[in-house]
């Protein structure tokens, strides 16, 4: 933590010893804290009330009131800072009662390490400004939901078919990553429903390259924590998109002139920035800065070359062009003919473009997917014909061009409604293509 930052938070010292006051001001005041102290626990609540702080540290043993029920009243006074005792041996189980209940952030045992108290500290001050930041989030997403109701019925119960799904994705989350807590799971969601709210066919994409990513992942045998991190990165990889001008999010990128390939290029560090503020999000905000990098260092932002690029990046990059392979082959051909069309690309850019290690495990996670998940047949149905619970296996275009529905997407009655309504207007170009096996 810098000096700057640490400025910012100010720390209330609590102890009877006039001599253990002045240590702990001076071990604070070097680190840059504004520094405040009292001399028992009447004087620290009084101060409490006066001057909002972000840590206590507090002695246990005061006369008049314990460090413990000190800190157990000043949490009804400030309820969000934190709090830390300092105790002798024969104190720490009152100390381990106050943390279950909730009173005490954590407890150090006198005389204590400078070194240890001022990182308890920092961990204390950084837990603080993550919970502070969750809830900020939390409002803002609140005001959000406010506003999009106001546009229409409509609208309104898009974002609450939206909102669900999203549970149900959180919800998936934290039962494959159960030692995060919960606050590093909303965060993921939140930043999962601005990509799906900014762009419906963006946020279906990423949930598929998140998929194969993981699939890779797990044919590699990475560790749980690198399994979580490239999943993550996958279902966050395009939030960057978000900050581009929307005329240019869903063009084909070697289509666009050199002056939009730059634009373009800027979303990985965009995402990478949008992340990087969440200590849990750091490196996968590197994968997603690096998902663009080629294996022989002609891609974007640093044109990194081979082993430069982080592994869950490259795992990204092979995923990621895996789906848009499959989502720009020729609409005419079978659902599988398009995967195969995809997979051969994948191959042919071993060692150019992708990492032709990556590219082997990706060809065995694929026939695992392809065992697992059986038949790919798709099959036409006509409008008159579509009914609740299919499961589309193509996007859904209106003639001019319009996107009604991306694929993969479970048509629900409100859909199936839409379709046909649009139909009228701007009539669907063919049929509408579903899975072949939708009732299973």
């Amino acid at each position: 933590m810098t000096a700057t930052s640490a400025s910012a938070h100010r720390l209330l010292c609590v102890d009877d010893e006039s001599a253990i006051l002045r240590a702990l001001h001076r071990v604070f005041r070097r680190e840059g804290y504004t520094v405040l102290t009292a001399n028992g626990g009447d004087e620290g609540l009084n101060l409490l009330h006066q001057t909002p702080v972000s840590l206590i540290i507090s002695d246990q043993r005061m006369p008049g009131m314990s460090g413990v029920e000190f800190l157990r009243r000043s949490r009804q006074i400030a309820p969000d800072t934190i709090r830390i005792l300092l105790t002798a041996y024969s104190d720490t189980e009152a100390a381990i009662a106050a943390i279950n209940r909730g009173e005490v952030y954590r407890f150090l045992l006198k005389p204590w390490d400078d070194g240890e108290l001022c990182l308890a500290v920092r961990d204390g001050i950084e837990h603080l400004a993550l919970k502070l930041e969750n809830r900020r989030l939390l409002q803002v997403t609140a005001q959000q939901n406010m506003r999009l109701r106001s546009f229409s019925q409509d609208l309104e119960a898009k974002v609450r078919e939206r909102t669900r799904d999203l549970e149900e994705k959180s919800a998936r989350l934290e039962q494959l990553h159960a030692q995060l807590d919960r606050d590093f799971v909303d965060m993921v969601s939140v930043f999962a429903r601005l990509i799906e709210m900014h762009d419906a066919h963006t946020g279906s994409h990423s949930q598929r390259v998140a998929t194969m990513a993981k699939a890779i992942a797990v044919e590699m045998e990475l560790s749980a924590t690198e399994i979580r991190n490239v999943e993550i990165a996958g279902v966050l990889h395009d939030i960057g998109k978000i900050g581009l001008p929307p005329a240019l999010i869903n063009r084909p990128y070697r289509k666009l002139p050199e002056s939009e390939q730059r634009v373009v290029e800027r979303h990985p560090v965009l995402g990478q920035a949008s992340v990087q503020v969440v200590g849990s999000l750091r490196e996968v905000g590197r994968l997603i800065r690096s998902h663009h990098e080629c294996y022989d260092g002609t891609g974007y932002p640093d044109q990194l070359h081979g082993p430069a690029i982080p592994l869950g990046a490259r795992i990204l990059a092979v995923a990621n062009a895996y789906d848009l392979h499959a989502e720009q082959s020729h609409a005419s051909l079978p659902l599988s003919a398009t995967r195969k069309a995809a997979e051969n690309a994948i191959i042919a850019g071993s060692e150019t473009w992708f990492d032709p290690r990556v590219v082997r495990f990706f060809r065995q996670a694929l026939e695992r997917i392809n065992r697992e998940d059986g038949d790919f047949a798709e099959v036409p149905v006509p409008l008159s014909d579509l009914r609740e619970g299919m499961i589309l296996s193509r996007d859904v275009y209106t003639r001019s061009g319009v996107m009604l529905m991306p694929k993969d997407e479970s048509l629900r009655k409100s859909f199936v409604e839409k379709i046909c309504t649009y139909h009228q207007s701007d009539p669907v170009a063919g049929d509408v293509y579903v899975y072949a096996n939708w009732r299973r």
